[in-house]
């Protein structure tokens, strides 16, 4: 696929050029003159074909990347002494190998994590409105710097060292440099803070990370669904597309999210003109992929309605997997498509209470409330993406949304037997996410 679109651009660019030999700062060359009226009428086929090429690599780029998650002594050495991938994004192929090494990265290569509990008292703390972050501004050396805060909690005292070891490898794997390639913040470190009995303040933690380069203005992704209207398909459509490669590298780094939500997804707007770009936040109940679940859950709706019915309420019956995380995934791309809210909240962004849309009486109890999600917001789920979602989105969206919703299902075709899905290395179930959600969004734009 890429020789041929490569093929294709080379084709164009031979055709609006003639050549000429010439001398050069090596000699005699060959050297490459624009004829400037066949370029003229080129040049949207010319930038037509760059689009393609762009198209393609944000979808093979993930491939890529889960390469480097194998276990491999040739491609362990290869990165090691090959000189000819020094212009590779090293820090990033780091950060993913991070999870096959028992004690994580080198730690000579990996740069202090654990920032001071009073780099906080320094700076100005905002809300981010129906989010689980805020925003810090810090003030040195006469310019400001922004940070995007979210706390994780100690879900037991006993687990306090436990979860900062935990933390610390989230900070490590998240040590790249490419938020954007990613849907990923990069991670400047953490805050851990023990309990003070005499303050009464219990342990807490807190991830800092950077804002991209180039963008701005955080805003919920709740909040924009609420407050905002899209301005086209294709900017739903791309922002669908953020989102669910944010989720694939999600597993590409070696972790589950256990909390995608509205909430947990944060959108920042271009400096310049451009669409706004989506990043996954919120890892407030993160763990490592083979890490140990503590099944420890909560009753709060505005989390269980973006659960699998096995993953609800305060104990959970199933052990967490890749596929509870593309199930959230399915209800925020169904949300998206109907550009619909599931939860509404007052005017304070308090007291959460499901949308009229999926048919819970207004005056509901919380027992009735409760039952309905564990019982029948799945059902109510698939039967939106089928009926209203093709109208809005189209039906190869709505069955990309269907078949996240259905991940689990022992009659899922596309997914399969969980049993199918695990190899040593994890990277099975990423392949078929990639396949199956990934590349079939990227379809509306890029033929393959």
């Amino acid at each position: 696929m890429l020789i041929e679109k490569l093929t294709l651009a080379k084709f164009l660019l031979r055709s609006v050029v003639t050549t000429k030999v010439g001398d050069g700062e090596s000699g005699t060359e060959v050297l490459f003159v624009p004829k400037a009226v066949k370029y003229a009428f080129r040049k949207d086929k010319l930038d037509e074909a760059i689009d393609t090429l762009e198209t393609w690599q944000r979808l093979s780029d993930p491939s890529w990347f889960l390469i480097f998650r194998v276990r491999d002594a040739q491609l362990e050495n290869t990165l090691r002494l090959d000189e000819s991938i020094s212009s590779l994004p090293v820090p990033s192929i780091s950060s993913i190998r991070a999870s096959l090494h028992e004690n994580g990265v080198d730690p000579i290569r990996v740069p202090a994590l654990a920032l001071p509990a009073e780099a906080i008292s320094t700076m100005e703390i905002t809300e981010i409105k129906l989010s689980c972050c805020t925003l810090a501004r810090s003030f040195k050396s006469g310019r400001v710097t922004l940070y995007i805060l979210e706390s994780i909690k100690l879900q037991h005292p006993d687990l306090y060292q436990q979860t900062k070891r935990n933390i610390r490898d989230l900070a490590r794997r998240l040590q790249h440099n490419e938020p954007q390639t990613f849907g990923l913040l990069s991670c400047k470190g953490f805050i851990s803070e023990r309990a003070d009995l005499q303050k009464g303040s219990p342990a807490r933690f807190t991830m800092v990370s950077r804002t991209p380069p180039g963008l701005a203005s955080p805003r919920s992704f709740r909040d924009l669904l609420i407050n905002t209207i899209p301005e086209s398909l294709s900017e739903k459509f791309l922002a669908a597309q953020e989102l669910a490669k944010a989720v694939a590298y999600v597993h590409i780094f070696g972790f589950v999210h256990k909390g995608i939500q509205p909430e947990s997804i944060l959108s920042f707007e271009s400096i310049g003109d451009g669409p706004y770009s989506l990043f996954l936040v919120g890892f407030e109940d993160f763990r490592k992929e083979d890490g140990r679940t503590q099944r420890l859950g909560d009753s709060a709706i505005e989390r269980n309605l973006y659960r699998h019915p096995s993953r609800q309420g305060m104990n959970p019956g199933s052990d967490f997997v890749m596929q509870h995380d593309i199930y959230s995934l399915g209800v925020c791309l169904l949300e998206l498509g109907l550009w619909q809210s599931f939860v509404d909240y007052d005017l304070e962004g308090e007291h959460p209470t499901i949308s009229p849309l999926l048919d819970v009486p207004p005056l509901a109890s919380k027992e009735a409330v409760a039952q309905f999600i564990l019982g029948s917001a799945k059902t109510r789920f698939i039967e939106l993406a089928r009926t209203q979602l093709p109208k809005y989105m189209g039906t190869r969206y709505s069955d990309i949304v269907e078949t996240c919703l259905s991940c689990l299902d022992p009659d899922n075709n596309e997914f399969g037997e969980q049993e199918e899905l695990e190899d040593a290395d994890g990277v099975l179930v990423g392949v078929r996410y990639i396949e199956k959600v990934s590349i079939c969004l990227l379809r509306r734009y890029f033929r393959v």
